[in-house]
């Protein structure tokens, strides 16, 4: 059965307290692995099958949030509307985008929404800097209308310090806004990691190992010009220890 359906079911040893039941091993689900390999499908199929699934996920998710059930959070996450998508099929991407753009009406006053489709423009549209513009807009929104020390609160600050230090690593640096943005976004992320503690670790390790990483070169282009932030200085050296692991 389990070499039948290898991609439905897999096997697992059972933990000591069922071994009394049932035999060494179990059978456990992949039911979401093949649901969002069958919605990944449709996705890359065509605009037809696109826009019904488009459709489909709209009901539901407005329907939830009609109801006042949570469970709309779920659907609305980039990190799970990202499954769907294929780097190399711009119609996935497109769909990404239709998906965030069509929820707006009914989303408009939450946080958590403006959150999510601020991180879809970051990770699909990383080079396109009109994109991001319009993601460091959609991340203010979050992070303002948001409660102090949310979830979504400190998640936006760290979304927003992403932003703003890939803007200014694709303007080369040149715009002192983005420049101080970016000191002000990743300090106050940073600041605050015990909020966020799993993410800040991944985001450093990344500065630590990558010296062309966004983070990285921001810190660098400061230190070697800080006669130009002065005002940022005590901000850029916190930056500094941070990444060196002090």
């Amino acid at each position: 059965f389990e070499k039948r359906y290898e991609k439905i079911v897999e096997s697992e040893p059972t933990m000591n307290i069922e071994v009394h039941n049932h035999s060494k091993f179990k059978l456990t689900s992949n039911s979401n692995m093949i649901l969002f390999h069958i919605l990944k499908t449709l996705v890359n199929k065509n605009r037809k099958a696109r826009s019904r699934l488009l459709n489909s996920i709209l009901k539901i998710a407005n329907t939830f949030h009609s109801l006042q059930d949570q469970r709309y959070k779920q659907i609305i996450m980039f990190d799970n509307v990202n499954f769907l998508a294929s780097p190399e099929n711009k119609g996935s991407i497109d769909f990404i985008f239709s998906l965030y753009s069509a929820l707006e009406s009914t989303l408009y006053n939450d946080p958590e929404y403006w959150h999510q489709r601020a991180k879809s423009i970051l990770y699909s549209q990383n080079e396109n800097l009109e994109e991001l513009l319009k993601a460091h807009k959609y991340g203010q929104k979050a992070y303002h209308d948001s409660k102090d020390e949310s979830r979504t609160r400190v998640n936006s600050s760290l979304t927003l310090s992403l932003i703003s230090g890939r803007i200014a690593n694709l303007q080369s640096f040149s715009e002192p806004r983005f420049v101080g943005e970016s000191i002000h976004w990743f300090y106050e992320a940073l600041h605050y990691d015990h909020l966020n503690t799993r993410y800040i670790e991944y985001v450093l390790k990344k500065s630590r190992h990558d010296k062309s990483n966004d983070l990285s070169n921001l810190v660098r282009h400061c230190l070697q010009n800080m006669q130009n932030y002065k005002e940022h200085e005590d901000r850029i050296s916190y930056l500094y220890e941070r990444i060196r692991g002090a």
